[in-house]
């Protein structure tokens, strides 16, 4: 029998969270250029490092190695830090850290009815946060106003000489990117074909906008070895249920947002109605958000944000065996199955609360495999993500970041005479 796999992302804790070496153009750059990106990524992913080792890691000339370092100084990129002594005749060495706050981000998010804002740097450091709850019945006025708020408070906490860049706005639902409009998100009806453009004036100041499943999916192919350049799918099973799709590589998109809008796939004929107008889809049956009512008939005090539900459900383990919870779990595999059989990804990936808990992690890799043709099963990579994946508010800011290093690090300093 195939057996589920627990993926956890593993990297330093202070690594920089865009990969400097895949810069577009960098292979068109001066070689000089090259080797200081390769000394300041060595900075980044061992801080406290020396110039001395930087040298013998890189296999540089010490005087390159200088005057690299020199100017990721004089950029504020790099700051010396504390001198190493050695019971030697050798001079101390200074150790280096890169300056974390250079460049900053404001990242938007939704969780539930909740707007989530956060201010952070390249290494994923959380500076600053903010939140306000919106109601089902929240009009895009009070969203635009809402949001603008958190913006302008998130701007407050920017520290003395940090550059803040402009925001990433994650956003559920249906999006058409070509005409820049969010077309619908169910947990907000009254919010529909939202433009881009008042968004972006909403916000203040340079943004991006994105799907929040495209942008976490953007995350997982950059931060995991398996998942670079693969046929990849990636599910969330949470508050909401959807999915996003990359081929080899490369995040799949259609007119109206993503590929995989699998939360109102329809799994039963007479079926609840569900917060997009329809009825019988699978969120009515398998979302955190249908889910509640059922479960609070025993457990009254169950949470609704994602984080909160997780850790609930990790002290009261007895939930997986439910009858809400049985009923969610075939209606997910189902859908997982058919998803596999259409796409046949290298791996399935699952992130959210439900897929934090070991039995119905089993119970449903055996539900999918039931609803996979038997020369298939042995095919399926199902792993499910850490509670701490937090793609879908990360993944957008990168862009921002990286645009940010290649402008500073590929611009040659001006020569003193």
């Amino acid at each position: 029998m195939l057996l589920y796999r627990i993926k956890t992302m593993k990297r330093p804790s202070l690594a920089l969270s865009v990969d400097l070496e895949k810069l577009p153009d960098l292979t068109k750059a001066r070689v000089r250029d090259q080797e200081k990106i390769k000394v300041f990524t060595a900075i980044c992913l061992y801080p406290g490092i020396s110039r001395k080792k930087i040298i013998a890691k890189l296999n540089m000339r010490p005087t390159s190695v200088s005057h690299l370092v020199q100017e990721l100084i004089d950029a504020s990129l790099v700051h010396e830090k504390d001198r190493i002594s050695h019971n030697s005749s050798g001079r101390p060495e200074i150790t280096l850290y890169p300056v974390k706050n250079r460049f900053l981000a404001i990242s938007c998010h939704i969780v539930a009815h909740t707007l989530k804002v956060a201010l952070l740097n390249p290494f994923e450091e959380v500076l600053s946060t903010g939140e306000r709850s919106l109601s089902p019945e929240t009009s895009p006025t009070v969203f635009l106003k809402t949001l603008s708020e958190l913006v302008e408070e998130a701007k407050q906490s920017v520290p003395a000489g940090s550059t803040l860049l402009g925001a990433a706005i994650h956003l559920p639902g249906f999006m058409d990117t070509t005409k820049e409009v969010w077309i619908f998100a169910a947990r907000w009806p009254k919010i529909r074909n939202l433009s881009f453009e008042k968004i972006r004036s909403a916000v203040g100041m340079p943004c991006s906008i994105h799907r929040m499943l495209d942008a976490a999916l953007d995350y997982l192919l950059l931060s995991e070895a398996d998942a670079m350049g693969n046929d990849i799918l990636l599910v969330h099973w949470g508050y909401g249920i959807g999915a996003a799709f990359a081929y080899r590589g490369q995040v799949l998109t259609s007119n109206i947002g993503g590929v995989c809008e699998i939360g109102h796939w329809k799994v039963e004929e007479e079926g609840m109605p569900c917060m997009c107008g329809s009825n019988g889809c699978l969120e009515t049956v398998s979302s955190l958000w249908s889910l509640l009512p059922r479960l609070r008939d025993s457990f009254a005090d169950i949470p609704e944000v994602e984080e909160e539900f997780a850790r609930f459900l990790s002290q009261h383990t007895e939930l997986a065996e439910s009858p809400p919870v049985r009923k969610a779990l075939r209606s997910m595999g189902r859908v997982l199955g058919a998803l596999f059989t259409t796409l046949f990804p290298r791996i399935i990936y699952l992130y959210g609360p439900f897929g934090t808990i070991p039995q119905i992690q089993q119970a449903l890799t055996d539900l999918t495999l039931q609803y996979i043709p038997d020369f298939a099963r042995s095919y399926l990579d199902l792993r499910f993500l850490p509670p701490q994946f937090y793609g879908d508010r990360f993944g957008g800011s990168r862009d921002l970041f990286q645009k940010a290093y290649r402008e500073i690090l590929l611009k040659s300093p001006k020569r003193k005479d």
